[in-house]
Formats: C-alpha cells, structure tokens, sequence
C-alpha cells in the first residue's frame, strides 16, 4: 500500500487538510512532512507506537502546538498560524478554528469547581454568545444523547472515568464543531468502561460527524474508522482503508506494531 496520505476517499469532500507539515521539539523532529487530508463525514485512526507523533499531529491541527512550517487548510481555507507582531489576528484566527474543532483529551479536563451542565455550556456562552437558555437546552439534548441526562447537576469527582469522558465529549460537541479529534480518549480509563465511551463516539461517527480518533483500540479503527493511518518517527509510513492496514499491512513497521498491540489485547 502506497502511503500517500494527501487524498481522502472519493465519496468524501475535504474538510482538513495538512501539507508538508513539520513540527520540532529543540532538535527533535516529531512530525516529518505530514501530508494528509480527511474528508467531510469520514472518520480516520491514527496509530502508531509511543512517541511516532500521533498526540502532536492533533494539536497541531487545533494549534495547541504551533507547526514549524507547512499549510494548514479548513474547507478549503488557509488557516494562518505565522502571524509576527499582530496578537489580535492570530487570536481571531484560532477563535474561528477552535469554533470549528473540537478536541477531547486522554484525561477529561473538565472543570471540577463546575457542574456537567456548566461544563458543557461554559464555551458556547463564552466563545459563541449563545443564550444561556439556549445553551442549557442544547446541553441537555446532548445529556441524553450520552446517557447522562441525570447528572447534569453532579460535579466531576462524583461521577466515573467513563463518565467523565462522555460528559468531556459533550463539552465538545456543544461548539458544534465541524471536526472532532480524539486523543487517546480510553487510555485511562478502567477495561470496563472503555465500551461506554466507544460506544459514544461510533455513535458519532454513524451521524456522520468528522473524526481523527488517536487509539490502540483496534477493534475500533477496524469497524469504526473509514481510514487508518500507521504513524512511525513522525512519518506516515502507511495509510489506507482500515481493514486492509489492519488486515494485511504492506509496511513492515506496521506489521511489527499490530503484532505487539494485538498480542496484548
């Protein structure tokens, strides 16, 4: 399989796309050259061992971490991220991404001095203006939508791992975002609750909602994720439809990596 991850399938229009992104850390090259591009209404796993890139990859497309170089385009728009002297521009510009990318992480980050409910509408009152009402509604259709609509009024700590992580995927969508990255999202969370959360998010994707999920979960790339890409040293070495690079890996880095990752699970 020829990793050329610059095209996503056919039936997909591009929402995301990266070209020749670079991203150093000091001397330490993390992403090397990444093209790729994920289509309106697909979903794609990143995998890959520890420290290939995968977690920085996302940040970058949300401009936690800000790439050396490259270009980084949304619907077909360039987003700029080498503004010199002009705070109030870049700010604007990562207002408009972030409205548009939502990003849940591998530890929760929700807010513990505030409930579920004000968790889930602190951003879009803030950042989008909706009316508190609005927004409280909105907060409650996705309550339900997780399963959670009776701890709207509970605090973090009194709530699961698994939990935790639905109502952090919650705080997410309630931006109404266009694109959803996922970071490792079940990797610290207990076996038995890592179905609750996966459930949610292949929820998701059958609603047609863009996703780049970063998981060892193979089960779900295989049935989930339109797209699988194997990422080693920063590179995508192998890129293609899920149950071919999961199935028959051409790459020998990826053969390697599946064959330890399925021997443990």
């Amino acid at each position: 399989m020829d990793p050329v991850a610059s095209d996503s399938p056919g039936e997909f229009t591009d929402l995301i796309s990266l070209i020749h992104l670079r991203k150093n850390f000091g001397e330490t090259v993390v992403l090397d050259d990444i093209s790729l591009s994920v289509g309106q209404g697909e979903v794609l796993a990143l995998i890959g061992p520890s420290g290939s890139g995968k977690s920085t990859l996302l940040r970058c497309i949300n401009l936690l971490e800000v790439p050396d170089s490259g270009t980084l385009m949304l619907e077909g728009e360039r987003v700029r991220y080498d503004f010199k002297g002009s705070s109030w521009r870049a700010a604007r510009e990562l207002t408009r991404l972030r409205a548009s990318v939502g990003m849940v992480f591998q530890n929760f980050n929700l807010w513990p001095h505030k409930t579920v409910l004000e968790n889930i509408t602190e951003a879009p009152i803030r950042v989008r203006r909706t009316r508190p009402a609005v927004a409280r509604e909105h907060a409650s259709e996705l309550l339900e939508m997780i399963g959670l609509p009776e701890k709207r009024d509970s605090f973090p700590r009194q709530l699961s791992g698994g939990q935790q992580q639905r109502v952090a995927i919650a705080r997410a969508l309630a931006m109404e975002p266009k694109l959803m990255l996922f970071d490792e999202v079940t990797s610290a969370l207990d076996p038995e609750l890592v179905g609750e959360v996966l459930d949610i998010m292949g929820e998701l994707a059958r609603s047609g909602m863009t996703m780049i999920v970063v998981t060892h979960e193979m089960g779900f790339a295989r049935h989930v994720s339109h797209r699988t890409a194997f990422l080693y040293n920063g590179r995508i070495e192998e890129i293609g439809p899920s149950p071919d690079v999961l199935g028959s890996p051409e790459n020998a880095h990826t053969q390697q990596f599946l064959n330890r990752v399925l021997h443990h699970q």
